[in-house]
């Protein structure tokens, strides 16, 4: 499905599939990824944006201009954070199970949202043919340095997905 939107979107627009897929890959990144750190880095709101989780609405002509999250099940949020939520959501302390600790959440959103959503994106469009995963990762890396960079808090989760040489995932075992 992604392979033929992108190819639609080539032909349409006279342009490379290569520069069509990083173009689109980097409007995704700007209206799926960011807002996800940024929930994250401002109110300490952990989504498991995984890929199932995580669903991008394309406008007609088949660009990414928004995402949304699908289950509620999946939201956490940092402990360090609950405090301040409190004030907007009464009662978000005594809830155990949504609270959890901050090295945890950075663990979670650095696994659901770099290595499952964002790496598996880069890992389609590249097993596609429709983009060099190189320079898909350089453009994910420009965007993380750029969040870095930004006013406001950063959390740890962005110097792990830009320095660490691995990322902690999950491995299904049940078949």
């Amino acid at each position: 499905m992604l392979a033929r939107l992108v190819k639609g979107l080539a032909v349409r627009s006279r342009r490379p599939v290569s520069v069509v897929a990083r173009e689109w890959f980097a409007r995704y990144l700007q209206v799926v990824a960011v807002p996800i750190l940024w929930l994250y880095a401002e109110h300490g709101v952990a989504l498991e944006a995984h890929q199932l989780n995580t669903l991008v609405v394309v406008n007609a002509g088949g660009w990414p201009v928004g995402g949304r999250f699908r289950t509620s099940r999946a939201v956490h949020l940092a402990a360090s954070r609950a405090t301040d939520f409190e004030r907007w959501a009464p009662c978000t302390a005594e809830n155990v199970d949504w609270v959890i600790e901050d090295a945890f959440a950075d663990e979670l959103l650095g696994y659901h949202l770099g290595a499952d959503n964002l790496m598996g994106l880069i890992g389609a469009f590249g097993s596609q043919g429709l983009a060099d995963e190189h320079e898909l990762l350089s453009d994910l890396r420009g965007m993380l340095t750029r969040f870095a960079a930004r006013k406001g808090p950063v959390p740890t989760v962005i110097s792990a997905l830009l320095d660490s040489p691995t990322i902690r995932c999950a491995v299904n075992t049940g078949m």
